[in-house]
């Protein structure tokens, strides 16, 4: 994962996600909003990359009500 100046800040190992851990996100959303507050960091406006497992309507739901875009 790299910055917009192109440094890297993060490995990423990407994977194809399963129907099974679709639920997974939704129950790590509020979490993840809880992690950003305490640091100080918004979600409004950022953009998640998700694969398509992940494209159902409750998850959508999900990420629009945070102010979050997805990107598929």
């Amino acid at each position: 994962m790299y910055d917009r100046n192109c440094n890297a800040i993060a490995s990423l190992v990407s994977a194809a996600g399963n129907r099974n851990e679709s639920p997974l996100l939704r129950e790590a959303l509020p979490r993840l909003a809880r992690i950003a507050r305490a640091v100080g960091l918004g979600l409004r406006g950022s953009v998640v990359s998700l694969d398509s497992v992940y494209d159902c309507r409750r998850n959508r739901k999900a990420i629009f009500n945070r102010g979050i875009v997805a990107q598929h």
